[in-house]
């Protein structure tokens, strides 16, 4: 069994590297100068969570700048939304007035599954068009 020096040693022995600041001296003149009540206050409200003004207004500052940026990129993906939206409008929109022309110039309807390309039933309405504005003899 060993002996808790042992464990020390053998936990020392795997750590790598030497600490931060090892063999300077610490700065603690600023701490004693701030006076013993300020320092158990300032430990007082930092063990209850609680944050210097400063600092929550950082956080607050963060916080607008997350929702900034959020609301930017829900901006730039709703108006990619509403431009696809609107192009497939736009494209509904000619396959409607193709077809209304196919019907006025032949007086029947398209079938649901049209077998001809749109080039084939463009040409078609261009030819019914031209003989409704040929005069009639």
């Amino acid at each position: 069994m060993r002996n808790p020096n042992q464990i020390l040693a053998e936990a020392a022995s795997r750590i790598s590297g030497d600490p931060p600041k090892k063999g300077k001296k610490l700065e603690l003149n600023s701490y004693f100068r701030s006076g013993e009540g300020h320092r158990m206050a300032n430990r007082i409200l930092k063990d209850n969570g609680v944050i210097p003004q400063h600092r929550h207004d950082r956080k607050d500052a963060e916080a607008v700048e997350t929702l900034v940026t959020d609301l930017q990129r829900y901006n730039r993906k709703r108006q990619d939304l509403l431009t696809g939206y609107r192009d497939r409008l736009h494209v509904a929109r000619e396959a409607l007035d193709r077809y209304s022309k196919h019907v006025a110039a032949t007086g029947r309807q398209m079938p649901v599954y049209p077998s001809d390309s749109p080039q084939d039933v463009d040409r078609r309405v261009a030819d019914a068009e031209s003989e409704l504005s040929d005069p009639i003899a």
